[in-house]
């Protein structure tokens, strides 16, 4: 069912015979406030009260019939036939007093006055059978001798149609209505494309500008308005004469890849966009796109306020490439071709250039969304607010549950909930307030509405009236409750609006984190007075305060504070770059232009095949492509792009820290699906790409690059960067390779299909990823002590520490000194043969940290500058802060000695962004806070794991050997780590077993020492395990030496573990004596392997024993069954 809020009430719509019926009402209602002045000096009735007056008679005849209707999914599967019960139905419209819901109407007399004209006797009738034309043309009601008979509801809106027309018609185009019109026609489009919230009713805007054109970098867009047919048309007409005049071209050449020279030519995309109560259909373009102005709004709402994702679609239709125009019936049809295919048409390279047709759709996309927004929508309607979810820039909808909407960061929101209807209104803003992050106050919103939705609270809030409630949460400073004798929130209730305001200070915030028992509590007060001050003198509120009291008090908390004090980046934008589905489909389209203009052949390769076709055609293609077009920028498309990884850099600390928080909590499940398929490092890595490709081959263009061309490039190079780690795979072995080409169009992925090759590992990425996720949801409580590293939930890691900056007073900490022997001789050894150690590294990092910077959050500054305020601070020499200055910045020289595909050396690169943050561009260096917060986090991770995040080969000599020598504490930590987890559980069980004992067990030639043998008498199984703390794995490099570790090298986990199963099987009984197991004959020996952390060992096609967690080992002990070989399910 779909609805339309006018005159103050919410009418049910009949589509009829209309595509896009809500649209079309839409453009009515417009029309209507443009034309209602002059119509009512003419006829003593409004546009307005015709277009109420048919909503109403389709509603009525709806809400008669509607309960004959048979619903559910059977009902669109039968054949459609009229019933008795509908034939019933209409028999008690037509006895029913005629016409009774006129008074339903915002101005009845009015009403009355639009029937009357909207009345034909039955014998001047007249059928229209044109597809232009309405059936009854404007005919409401038919009058015979003895009655009336309302026309059937699906004719309602033709009615509706046909009486506009004849009504714009007779007003025409030469007084205020069209200047009201194009007034409101500019006004609308311009809140669309600035993103502000629309304001549809109201006073008459102001005027039109007298050239009303919309200039920007790529589009030029006139705006024109008709309020006749032939007043559109003249607009239109208007409208491309004035977009012909100086259409404004960029111009940019710049030396391509190959020597060649490569034109940046960007025409700016022709657009018309037009108001008023007539469609053009039937379109032809060529030059200019035009669409009515209803038409974009709701594309705009339809991708959730994406204006990059209609841009694209809108310049790829004025420009269509391939084809020399582009003609369709419905402009609808072609948004809808575009989105399923991600281009206007097949993509052609050298093809003849000919006319491309759309074919119209055979559903209604526009109808099928109002029907899912239609509860949302209602809610807003009841509340009172005019703006529906198509007026918001943003509008997040919550599976019919509700919705969020927005349309700046820092001012008012709503969310919209269904079931009980409630609509909270929150101001962004006050997050100033709070001390806090915008999204802290949406998140406390969201929360309390998330609590609102419990039945046994619910039902207080609808309290039987079934009236929509509006809750306004208002933070103020505590400087406002001076006054209030300790109270820590008050109330404010509207009765007209039915809107409580429940006003609170700052500490109640806060008390969330310290005391949040007692925060619920006031909380739950304040909203039991707000809604027995509603409840009063309403006769059908059944609002039982005590009732909800107990019902409050029942449910708990519904939201918590973590609060954290950390030295974070002041500076802490959003990660904003457009990422939709239509920027990577342009970021493709280049790289499948590119392969063709190759002459790429088409086929399936496999193995070696594919490997050459990938080296010889696809990559070279896309490295090609992604140089042609960054190229044509000038260099301050590398500013840009350095503040989109700085972006991105904080948006995933955001985003970790609420994950990390939210998955101790006891509503910790509603996280689950985030916390698995959550891929941060996606977002990063992609940009780190392309940032380094920028400073490895500087642009040399003029061209200044916008939102879109950052987010089309940093798409393409994440397509390079995924397509090269699937090929980097098959040439360590990981997997097969498997390359499919087809009209340039190509997919490259792993092939696990049968080989002969020995030396392939194979290891299931995928699975192995999930896994690795999963882990992330084990509660802490539930891991023994040691097991993970919580290491970086100190905010005081090894290399953290914040200088004496505009924030803190935090005096230079040495970290020499603290740390073990064996790591303090590698310190020294660092300082020997690079000029400076951890803490050179630590101050530089310390100070860059912390850095103030513009609104961008990044700063270019000089080196002396950097170097003089970390020497200062830590009063280090001036030589070992320049040397760690050097060791941490990264420049185009060294990227350029790495090879093109140096983004694949994740390990093994000495000169990469993540260790080397501080970006040395035009001999100045850029600050990049939370790229380098990050740094500081990786250092402190490697640390923590007894590592440097260096290749083996970039350390001075024996470094690495130090290093490993120190891991071996860790080793030894984790054995006994998981011995007390078994010994916990009371079986019996031994450590370090070594060769003399096994000897004495009955073992000849012992192979080794066993690192666990655990007895357990009750099911007869005498588990062998062996213990490992391998080096986590991040390149394909590290993962493929895993598993040569574990099953190929001189010394393979698994087949030594096997091996020594093997022989304690045949000496079971003196084992497990050994162990301080019961002396019993027959024993069955269950080898299995316990890691620190997820291994990728485990996920090969053939693990041959259990890989296991410290923290599943009772579990799997207590079990009845033997665990599967590979991981050991989370």
């Amino acid at each position: 069912m779909v609805g339309f809020t006018f005159g103050g009430r919410r009418w049910r719509v009949h589509p009829g015979d209309f595509d896009h019926p809500v649209v079309l009402i839409r453009q009515l209602e417009q029309t209507a406030r443009a034309v209602d002045e002059n119509v009512v000096a003419r006829m003593g009735f409004s546009l307005s009260d015709v277009l109420e007056v048919c909503l109403a008679h389709g509603d009525h005849i709806i809400e008669g019939l509607a309960p004959a209707w048979q619903a559910g999914p059977e009902a669109g599967a039968a054949a459609p036939r009229v019933g008795d019960a509908e034939v019933s139905a209409v028999r008690r419209l037509v006895d029913a007093e005629p016409f009774g819901w006129i008074d339903q109407c915002s101005k009845p007399a009015a009403a009355r006055r639009a029937l009357t004209w909207l009345t034909r006797n039955s014998q001047h009738l007249r059928m229209r059978h044109n597809a232009d034309e309405a059936t009854l043309g404007p005919v409401l009601r038919v009058s015979t001798e003895h009655r009336h008979v309302g026309v059937p509801a699906c004719l309602a809106l033709s009615a509706a149609v046909a009486a506009t027309r004849y009504l714009a018609e007779m007003v025409g185009d030469a007084g205020d209505a069209a200047v009201q019109l194009h007034a409101r026609t500019w006004s609308h489009t311009v809140d669309l494309l600035s993103r502000r919230l629309v304001s549809r009713g109201g006073q008459t805007p102001k005027p039109a500008p007298v050239r009303p054109v919309i200039e920007g970098p790529r589009f030029r867009i006139a705006v024109v308005s008709g309020v006749s047919a032939a007043g559109l048309q003249g607009g239109i007409a208007w409208g491309k004469k004035l977009l012909s005049v100086d259409t404004a071209t960029t111009h940019n050449t710049a030396q391509g890849s190959g020597g060649r020279s490569a034109i940046l030519e960007r025409p700016v995309a022709k657009v018309i966009v037009y108001g008023g109560p007539a469609n053009v259909v039937a379109q032809m373009v060529g030059e200019a796109v035009v669409l009515h102005v209803e038409e974009l709004a709701e594309m705009l709402a339809e991708c959730g306020g994406d204006l990059t994702t209609v841009a694209c679609f809108l310049e790829d239709l004025a420009f269509h490439p391939g084809y020399t125009d582009v003609a369709f019936v419905d402009i609808f049809d072609v948004w809808r071709a575009w989105k399923e295919h991600g281009s206007i048409g097949p993509v052609t390279v050298g093809a003849p250039r000919q006319c491309l047709a759309v074919a119209p759709a055979t559903s209604d996309e526009t109808w099928e969304r109002a029907a899912s927004w239609e509860d949302v929508d209602a809610v807003l309607a009841e509340a009172g607010i005019s703006a529906e979810h198509i007026d918001w820039p943003f509008a997040r909808g919550d599976q019919g549950d509700g919705a969020d909407l927005f349309y700046k960061p820092d001012s008012p929101a709503m969310l919209v909930n269904v079931n009980p209807p409630v609509v909270l209104e929150v101001d962004l803003n006050d997050a100033v307030t709070l001390h806090t992050h915008p999204d802290a106050v949406v998140g406390f919103a969201d929360s309390l509405r998330l609590h609102l939705r419990k039945p046994a609270i619910s039902k207080h809030v609808r309290d039987g009236t079934g009236r929509t409630r509006r809750l306004a949460l208002v933070w103020l400073p505590d400087t406002s409750f001076e006054h209030t004798e300790g109270a820590l929130a008050f109330v404010r209730v509207d009765p007209n609006l039915r809107q409580i305001a429940l006003v609170m200070a700052a500490g109640l915030f806060d008390m969330l984190a310290d005391n949040p028992a007692s925060a619920y509590e006031l909380i739950g007060e304040g909203l039991e007075r707000g809604l027995t001050a509603l409840g009063t003198g309403h006769e059908a509120s059944r609002f039982e305060p005590s009732a909800f009291r107990s019902a409050w008090r029942a449910a708990g908390p519904f939201m918590t504070v973590h609060r954290q004090v950390e030295a974070l980046p002041l500076v802490a934008r959003n990660d904003g770059l457009p990422r939709s589905a239509a920027v990577h489909t342009r970021a493709n389209r280049r790289a499948v232009t590119a392969v063709l203009r190759r002459r790429t052949p088409d086929g399936v390769f496999l193995g070696p095949d594919a490997l050459r076709m990938c080296e010889e055609f696809i990559l070279p293609a896309v490295q090609e492509s992604l140089y042609d077009l960054t190229c044509q920028f000038d260099r301050t498309v590398t500013l840009a792009v350095a503040a989109r990884v700085n972006d991105a850099h904080a948006t995933a600390y955001r985003s970790a820290q609420q994950l990390a928080v939210a998955l101790t909590g006891p509503w910790a499940h509603n996280w689950h699906e985030i916390a698995i398929t959550d891929d941060q490092y996606q977002q990063t890595h992609a940009l780190e790409t392309l940032l380094e490709s920028l400073l490895a081959e500087p642009p040399v263009g003029s061209a200044v690059a916008d939102e879109l061309d950052v987010g089309e490039i940093t798409a393409l190079a994440h397509r390079l960067a995924v397509t090269a780690a699937v090929v980097r795979g098959y040439t360590d072995r990981l997997h097969g390779l498997r390359l499919t080409i087809s009209r340039g169009m190509f997919m490259v992925e792993p092939d696990w299909s049968d080989h002969d090759d020995a030396e392939r590992v194979e290891i299931d990425l995928a699975a192995y990823t999930d896994h690795r996720r999963a882990a992330r949801l084990i509660p802490a409580v539930s891991q023994p002590a040691g097991a993970v590293d919580d290491h970086q939930d100190d905010d005081s890691g090894l290399l953290r520490n914040s200088p004496p900056g505009h924030r803190y007073q935090v005096p230079f900490t040495p970290i020499h000194g603290r740390l073990p022997v064996k790591l303090q001789r590698v310190d020294d050894r660092l300082r020997d043969h690079w000029g400076t150690g951890l803490d050179g590294i630590r101050a530089v990092l310390g100070v860059a940290v912390d850095w103030a910077t513009d609104a961008s959050g990044v700063q270019a500054v000089s080196r002396a500058e950097l170097v003089d305020a970390v020497a200062q601070w830590s009063e280090l020499s001036l030589a070992q802060v320049e040397a760690a200055v050097d060791r941490l910045t990264l420049s185009g020289d060294h990227l350029r000695e790495a090879g093109p595909l140096r983004f694949l050396d994740i390990e093994r690169r000495a000169h990469r962004l993540a260790l080397r943050p501080l970006v040395d561009v035009d001999k100045q260096l850029l600050i990049l806070p939370w790229r380098l917060l990050d740094t500081q986090r990786l250092f402190d991770a490697y640390l923590h794991r007894s590592r440097l995040p260096f290749a083996h080969r970039d350390l001075p000599p024996g470094v690495a050997d130090m290093m490993s020598a120190h891991r071996q504490e860790l080793n030894a930590q984790l054995e006994e780590l998981v011995h007390g987890v078994v010994a916990a559980t009371g079986l019996p069980c031994r450590t370090h077993v070594e060769v003399a004992e096994l000897k004495r067990a009955g073992i000849p030639e012992p192979l080794g020492e066993v690192d666990l043998v655990v007895a357990d008498s009750a099911t007869g199984r005498l588990w062998v395990g062996e213990v490992k703390d391998p080096i986590a794995a991040f390149s394909t490099e590290t993962l493929r030496n895993h598993v040569r570790k574990f099953y190929r090298g001189p010394k393979p986990y698994v087949p030594r573990l096997l091996a020594k199963a093997a022989q304690i099987r045949e000496a079971a009984r003196g084992v497990a004596v050994l162990v301080g197991g019961p002396d019993r004959a027959r024993w069955r020996v269950v080898p299995i392997l316990a890691t620190r952390d997820v291994e990728p060992a485990a996920f090969v096609a053939e693990p041959q024993v259990p890989f296991a967690l410290p923290h599943q080992l009772p579990d799997i002990l207590r079990a009845d069954v033997d665990p599967a070989p590979g991981p050991v399910p989370l």
